[in-house]
């Protein structure tokens, strides 16, 4: 992980244990969290999940944050990828970063699949005090002819 990003998962971090996300958020990481369509999250050590970007929510048709906040990420997935997200998650507790593509139906059932980076949120002397799970929806790139890595999805027509 580089250094920027660390420092946009210790502000985002710093912001949750503040209970004021986007209030202190220095204006380079809310830029960055506008800019980007990814669906970012921060996950607490036990799975949790204690922060969702806004476009995330807008990409998983999520209407209320308060929908998801502390759901336990990996049982928001069908069963059958959660124990992907589960290795996932352990291998970024353990410091590493993880890549994989999954898929998930939207809060609304909308089929998609998802790019997804899972990685370990340091504190100031290198421990891992929480996991940042990036998703990209990468549904307009896989057909039914160029299926996602690990995927079994449903294709919808576009």
């Amino acid at each position: 992980m580089t250094e920027v990003e660390n420092i946009i998962h210790k502000a985002i971090v710093d912001s949750i244990v503040l209970d004021s996300v986007g209030e202190n958020l220095p204006s380079f990481v809310l830029a960055h969290l506008k800019a980007t369509p990814d669906c970012v999250k921060v996950l607490e050590k036990n799975g949790r999940i204690s922060f969702m970007s806004e476009n995330g929510m807008c990409a998983m048709e999520i209407d209320d944050f308060s929908h998801v906040r502390n759901k336990v990420w990996w049982d928001l997935w069908p069963n059958e990828s959660q124990d992907l997200l589960m290795n996932a998650f352990q291998g970024a507790l353990s410091g590493a970063t993880i890549e994989f593509e999954a898929c998930c139906p939207t809060a609304m059932g909308r089929s998609r699949c998802w790019q997804v980076t899972v990685s370990p949120i340091l504190d100031c002397v290198g421990n891992v005090e929480s996991v940042l799970a990036v998703s990209r929806d990468i549904t307009g790139v896989c057909t039914e002819f160029n299926p996602c890595a690990g995927c079994n999805c449903s294709y919808e027509a576009a």
